[in-house]
Protein backbone atom coordinates (compact mmCIF):
# COMPACT_ATOMS: atom_id res chain seq x y z
CA UNK A 1 0.00 0.00 0.00
CA UNK A 2 1.43 3.75 -1.47
CA UNK A 3 2.15 5.53 2.23
CA UNK A 4 -0.39 7.99 1.05
CA UNK A 5 -3.27 5.81 0.25
CA UNK A 6 -4.99 5.59 3.51
CA UNK A 7 -6.72 1.76 4.99
CA UNK A 8 -10.29 3.50 3.80
CA UNK A 9 -9.66 3.97 0.69
CA UNK A 10 -8.00 0.68 -0.02
CA UNK A 11 -10.53 -1.09 1.41
CA UNK A 12 -12.96 0.92 -1.06
CA UNK A 13 -10.61 -0.09 -3.45
CA UNK A 14 -10.73 -3.44 -2.85
CA UNK A 15 -14.68 -3.39 -3.19
CA UNK A 16 -14.68 -1.78 -6.70
CA UNK A 17 -11.58 -4.77 -7.78
CA UNK A 18 -14.35 -7.67 -6.09
CA UNK A 19 -17.74 -6.32 -7.86
CA UNK A 20 -15.83 -6.13 -11.05
CA UNK A 21 -14.60 -9.49 -10.49
CA UNK A 22 -18.25 -10.66 -9.81
CA UNK A 23 -19.46 -8.89 -12.66
CA UNK A 24 -16.93 -10.14 -15.29
CA UNK A 25 -17.76 -13.99 -13.96
CA UNK A 26 -21.47 -13.44 -14.12
CA UNK A 27 -21.17 -11.89 -17.89
CA UNK A 28 -19.03 -15.56 -18.77
CA UNK A 29 -21.19 -17.70 -17.64
CA UNK A 30 -23.82 -19.71 -19.95
CA UNK A 31 -26.59 -17.55 -21.07
CA UNK A 32 -28.23 -20.82 -20.21
CA UNK A 33 -28.22 -19.84 -16.71
CA UNK A 34 -31.04 -17.77 -17.01
CA UNK A 35 -33.15 -19.84 -19.08
CA UNK A 36 -36.31 -21.35 -17.78
CA UNK A 37 -35.89 -24.86 -16.66
CA UNK A 38 -37.74 -27.54 -18.78
CA UNK A 39 -38.72 -31.06 -17.67
CA UNK A 40 -36.96 -33.76 -19.91
CA UNK A 41 -37.71 -37.35 -20.71
CA UNK A 42 -34.99 -39.88 -21.28
CA UNK A 43 -35.74 -41.89 -24.42
CA UNK A 44 -33.73 -45.60 -24.27
CA UNK A 45 -32.17 -45.99 -28.00
CA UNK A 46 -33.53 -48.25 -30.77
CA UNK A 47 -33.36 -48.74 -34.73
CA UNK A 48 -36.34 -46.70 -36.03
CA UNK A 49 -37.66 -49.34 -38.51
CA UNK A 50 -38.93 -46.82 -41.23
CA UNK A 51 -38.28 -47.05 -45.24
CA UNK A 52 -34.51 -46.43 -44.38
CA UNK A 53 -33.76 -47.84 -40.82
CA UNK A 54 -32.16 -45.45 -38.68
CA UNK A 55 -30.47 -46.37 -35.62
CA UNK A 56 -31.07 -43.95 -32.81
CA UNK A 57 -28.86 -43.32 -29.41
CA UNK A 58 -30.30 -42.28 -26.00
CA UNK A 59 -31.23 -39.09 -25.77
CA UNK A 60 -33.58 -36.63 -23.91
CA UNK A 61 -36.25 -34.70 -25.32
CA UNK A 62 -38.58 -31.67 -23.83
CA UNK A 63 -41.82 -33.37 -21.99
CA UNK A 64 -43.73 -30.10 -23.74
CA UNK A 65 -43.74 -28.25 -26.37
CA UNK A 66 -41.49 -25.14 -25.80
CA UNK A 67 -44.32 -21.88 -24.61
CA UNK A 68 -44.30 -18.57 -24.90
CA UNK A 69 -43.07 -18.18 -21.25
CA UNK A 70 -40.14 -19.86 -22.12
CA UNK A 71 -39.80 -18.23 -25.64
CA UNK A 72 -40.32 -14.97 -23.91
CA UNK A 73 -37.11 -15.44 -21.33
CA UNK A 74 -34.64 -15.80 -24.13
CA UNK A 75 -36.10 -12.68 -26.13
CA UNK A 76 -35.34 -10.47 -22.87
CA UNK A 77 -32.12 -11.93 -22.50
CA UNK A 78 -31.37 -10.94 -26.09
CA UNK A 79 -30.55 -14.01 -26.91
CA UNK A 80 -33.44 -14.47 -29.35
CA UNK A 81 -35.35 -12.38 -31.58
CA UNK A 82 -38.82 -12.12 -31.37
CA UNK A 83 -42.03 -14.07 -33.24
CA UNK A 84 -43.91 -12.63 -35.36
CA UNK A 85 -46.90 -10.92 -33.42
CA UNK A 86 -50.50 -11.68 -33.02
CA UNK A 87 -53.00 -9.26 -35.16
CA UNK A 88 -56.35 -9.26 -34.79
CA UNK A 89 -58.08 -9.59 -38.44
CA UNK A 90 -61.57 -10.47 -39.44
CA UNK A 91 -60.32 -11.63 -42.91
CA UNK A 92 -57.45 -13.82 -44.08
CA UNK A 93 -54.50 -12.87 -42.12
CA UNK A 94 -52.68 -16.25 -40.42
CA UNK A 95 -50.99 -13.72 -37.67
CA UNK A 96 -54.67 -13.44 -35.92
CA UNK A 97 -53.47 -17.04 -34.41
CA UNK A 98 -49.77 -16.66 -33.82
CA UNK A 99 -49.68 -16.51 -29.83
CA UNK A 100 -47.02 -13.72 -29.06
CA UNK A 101 -48.07 -11.01 -27.69
CA UNK A 102 -51.55 -12.28 -27.76
CA UNK A 103 -54.35 -10.18 -25.49
CA UNK A 104 -55.28 -13.21 -23.87
CA UNK A 105 -51.36 -13.57 -23.00
CA UNK A 106 -51.10 -17.76 -23.24
CA UNK A 107 -48.15 -17.48 -21.78
CA UNK A 108 -48.81 -21.70 -21.11
CA UNK A 109 -49.27 -21.91 -24.59
CA UNK A 110 -46.57 -23.66 -27.15
CA UNK A 111 -44.96 -20.67 -28.92
CA UNK A 112 -45.46 -20.64 -32.35
CA UNK A 113 -44.65 -18.33 -35.68
CA UNK A 114 -41.03 -18.61 -34.98
CA UNK A 115 -39.14 -19.91 -38.03
CA UNK A 116 -36.33 -23.06 -37.87
CA UNK A 117 -33.43 -20.78 -36.93
CA UNK A 118 -35.55 -18.88 -33.97
CA UNK A 119 -36.24 -22.57 -32.69
CA UNK A 120 -32.84 -23.64 -33.55
CA UNK A 121 -31.36 -20.70 -31.80
CA UNK A 122 -33.90 -20.98 -28.47
CA UNK A 123 -32.56 -24.83 -28.03
CA UNK A 124 -28.78 -23.73 -28.03
CA UNK A 125 -29.86 -20.69 -25.66
CA UNK A 126 -30.84 -23.62 -23.05
CA UNK A 127 -27.86 -26.01 -23.80
CA UNK A 128 -30.23 -28.40 -26.09
CA UNK A 129 -30.93 -28.52 -29.86
CA UNK A 130 -33.69 -29.45 -32.20
CA UNK A 131 -34.51 -33.28 -32.13
CA UNK A 132 -33.18 -35.00 -35.60
CA UNK A 133 -36.32 -36.41 -37.28
CA UNK A 134 -35.33 -40.02 -36.45
CA UNK A 135 -35.47 -39.02 -32.91
CA UNK A 136 -38.21 -37.61 -32.72
CA UNK A 137 -40.38 -40.18 -35.00
CA UNK A 138 -38.88 -43.00 -32.16
CA UNK A 139 -40.43 -40.80 -29.21
CA UNK A 140 -43.92 -40.80 -30.77
CA UNK A 141 -43.80 -44.15 -31.95
CA UNK A 142 -42.66 -46.35 -29.21
CA UNK A 143 -45.78 -46.41 -28.13
CA UNK A 144 -47.52 -47.44 -31.22
CA UNK A 145 -49.24 -46.21 -34.85
CA UNK A 146 -49.72 -43.38 -32.31
CA UNK A 147 -47.95 -41.91 -29.41
CA UNK A 148 -50.47 -43.11 -26.89
CA UNK A 149 -50.39 -46.46 -28.92
CA UNK A 150 -53.05 -48.09 -31.47
CA UNK A 151 -55.86 -46.53 -30.78
CA UNK A 152 -57.78 -44.21 -33.40
CA UNK A 153 -57.65 -40.34 -32.04
CA UNK A 154 -60.21 -38.83 -30.60
CA UNK A 155 -60.82 -35.62 -28.20
CA UNK A 156 -59.38 -36.05 -25.25
CA UNK A 157 -56.32 -37.76 -26.51
CA UNK A 158 -55.08 -34.24 -29.26
CA UNK A 159 -55.68 -30.73 -30.12
CA UNK A 160 -56.74 -30.99 -33.69
CA UNK A 161 -59.19 -29.49 -35.98
CA UNK A 162 -62.61 -30.07 -34.37
CA UNK A 163 -66.08 -28.01 -34.26
CA UNK A 164 -64.47 -25.19 -32.03
CA UNK A 165 -61.40 -25.10 -35.14
CA UNK A 166 -64.38 -24.26 -37.57
CA UNK A 167 -65.36 -21.39 -35.60
CA UNK A 168 -62.03 -20.07 -35.66
CA UNK A 169 -61.48 -20.22 -38.98
CA UNK A 170 -64.93 -18.58 -39.47
CA UNK A 171 -64.50 -15.63 -37.08
CA UNK A 172 -60.70 -14.87 -38.45
CA UNK A 173 -61.56 -15.75 -41.94
CA UNK A 174 -59.12 -18.58 -42.62
CA UNK A 175 -59.30 -20.92 -45.43
CA UNK A 176 -60.78 -24.43 -44.52
CA UNK A 177 -63.68 -26.08 -44.20
CA UNK A 178 -62.97 -29.69 -43.18
CA UNK A 179 -63.06 -30.51 -39.66
CA UNK A 180 -61.33 -33.68 -37.56
CA UNK A 181 -63.94 -36.78 -37.13
CA UNK A 182 -63.47 -37.35 -33.89
CA UNK A 183 -65.30 -34.16 -32.21
CA UNK A 184 -65.13 -30.93 -29.89
CA UNK A 185 -61.66 -31.18 -28.54
CA UNK A 186 -62.42 -27.64 -25.99
CA UNK A 187 -59.76 -25.15 -28.20
CA UNK A 188 -60.33 -23.81 -31.10
CA UNK A 189 -56.66 -22.02 -31.42
CA UNK A 190 -53.62 -23.78 -29.90
CA UNK A 191 -53.93 -25.31 -26.08
CA UNK A 192 -52.01 -24.86 -22.99
CA UNK A 193 -49.18 -27.23 -23.51
CA UNK A 194 -50.14 -31.09 -21.65
CA UNK A 195 -54.07 -30.25 -22.09
CA UNK A 196 -54.33 -34.15 -22.78
CA UNK A 197 -52.91 -36.19 -20.78
CA UNK A 198 -54.02 -39.46 -22.32
CA UNK A 199 -52.81 -38.74 -25.36
CA UNK A 200 -48.95 -38.32 -23.43
CA UNK A 201 -46.52 -41.39 -24.71
CA UNK A 202 -45.34 -44.23 -22.49
CA UNK A 203 -42.53 -42.10 -21.50
CA UNK A 204 -44.74 -39.16 -20.72
CA UNK A 205 -44.17 -36.69 -23.89
CA UNK A 206 -47.19 -35.03 -23.73
CA UNK A 207 -48.72 -33.21 -27.06
CA UNK A 208 -46.26 -35.05 -29.82
CA UNK A 209 -49.75 -35.12 -31.80
CA UNK A 210 -51.51 -31.99 -32.66
CA UNK A 211 -51.73 -28.45 -30.98
CA UNK A 212 -48.35 -27.84 -33.26
CA UNK A 213 -46.42 -28.98 -35.32
CA UNK A 214 -42.87 -29.36 -34.65
CA UNK A 215 -39.35 -28.50 -36.17
CA UNK A 216 -36.71 -31.09 -36.30
CA UNK A 217 -33.31 -30.78 -37.93
CA UNK A 218 -34.40 -33.04 -40.83
CA UNK A 219 -34.07 -31.80 -44.46
CA UNK A 220 -37.41 -32.55 -46.99
CA UNK A 221 -37.04 -31.12 -50.42
CA UNK A 222 -36.23 -27.73 -49.95
CA UNK A 223 -37.34 -27.30 -46.48
CA UNK A 224 -37.40 -28.73 -42.66
CA UNK A 225 -39.43 -31.95 -41.76
CA UNK A 226 -41.90 -30.80 -39.27
CA UNK A 227 -43.34 -33.21 -37.24
CA UNK A 228 -46.82 -34.36 -35.23
CA UNK A 229 -50.03 -32.39 -37.11
CA UNK A 230 -51.58 -29.38 -35.44
CA UNK A 231 -54.59 -27.76 -33.83
CA UNK A 232 -55.35 -27.08 -37.65
CA UNK A 233 -55.27 -31.19 -38.28
CA UNK A 234 -58.37 -33.07 -39.74
CA UNK A 235 -56.93 -36.34 -40.73
CA UNK A 236 -55.93 -39.12 -38.29
CA UNK A 237 -52.76 -39.96 -40.66
CA UNK A 238 -51.21 -36.27 -39.78
CA UNK A 239 -50.87 -37.31 -36.39
CA UNK A 240 -49.83 -40.58 -36.20
CA UNK A 241 -45.75 -41.08 -34.84
CA UNK A 242 -44.30 -42.29 -38.78
CA UNK A 243 -46.15 -38.39 -40.09
CA UNK A 244 -44.02 -35.74 -41.48
CA UNK A 245 -44.77 -32.44 -43.41
CA UNK A 246 -42.24 -29.86 -44.76
CA UNK A 247 -42.11 -26.38 -44.54
CA UNK A 248 -39.24 -23.38 -45.29
CA UNK A 249 -37.12 -22.90 -43.07
CA UNK A 250 -38.29 -19.19 -43.27
CA UNK A 251 -42.01 -19.50 -42.66
CA UNK A 252 -43.53 -18.57 -39.49
CA UNK A 253 -46.68 -20.44 -39.37
CA UNK A 254 -48.90 -20.43 -36.31
CA UNK A 255 -49.22 -24.34 -37.10
CA UNK A 256 -45.49 -24.72 -35.83
CA UNK A 257 -43.78 -24.38 -32.92
CA UNK A 258 -41.03 -26.88 -31.72
CA UNK A 259 -39.63 -28.59 -28.31
CA UNK A 260 -35.46 -29.19 -27.49
CA UNK A 261 -33.41 -32.65 -26.76
CA UNK A 262 -30.22 -33.15 -26.31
Amino acid sequence: MSPRTSLPRALSLAAVALVGFVTATAAAASPAATAPASLMVSIPSDTLVTSAAAAVAPFELDATEVTVDAYAACVRAGACSAPDSFAASSTYEPKALCNWRHPEGRGSHPINCVDWQQATTYCAWVGKRLPSDAEWEHAATRGGRYPWGDEEPDATKLNACGPECGTTAATKGLMGTKRAAWGADRFGETAPVGSYPNGDSPDDVQDLAGNVWEWTTGAVGGGRSVRGGSFYSVTAASVEGASRSSAPASQRSFAVGFRCAR
